[in-house]
C-alpha cells in the first residue's frame, strides 16, 4: 500500500473549504494492475467496485474504510452500539 504524503493535507484542505457539517469525507483508494492469475481474478470479480468511487462522485452515502475520514462532531453521538444488531444464535446460548 502507498499512501500519498499529502493525503492528512488534503482532508484538512477539504473539511476547512466545506461550508456545511459534513460527517465524512471518503478518499480514493487505488490497486495497482494486476501481476498474476490471482490479481487478475480479484479485478475480473470486481469485488473492487467500490474503492474508486470517490473519484467520480461528489457526494456519497458509504465509503470504503480504507480511506474514509469522520467527523465525530458532525455525526454526534451516533455510533455502533451491540444492541442494534441482531443476536446469533452462538451468543444467545
Amino acid at each position: 500500500v502507498t499512501v500519498n504524503r499529502d493525503l492528512l493535507i488534503k482532508y484538512i484542505n477539504a473539511i476547512t473549504e466545506s461550508e456545511k457539517k459534513i460527517p465524512g469525507f471518503v478518499g480514493i483508494t487505488e490497486f495497482p494492475e494486476p501481476i498474476n492469475s490471482f490479481t487478475k481474478g480479484v479485478m475480473a470479480s470486481d469485488i473492487l467496485t467500490f474503492f474508486p468511487l470517490a473519484q467520480d462522485k461528489e457526494e456519497m452515502s458509504w465509503g470504503v474504510t480504507a480511506n474514509l475520514l469522520l467527523n465525530r462532531e458532525a455525526i454526534g453521538c451516533f455510533r455502533f452500539q451491540e444492541h442494534v444488531f441482531p443476536i446469533s444464535m452462538a451468543s444467545s446460548e
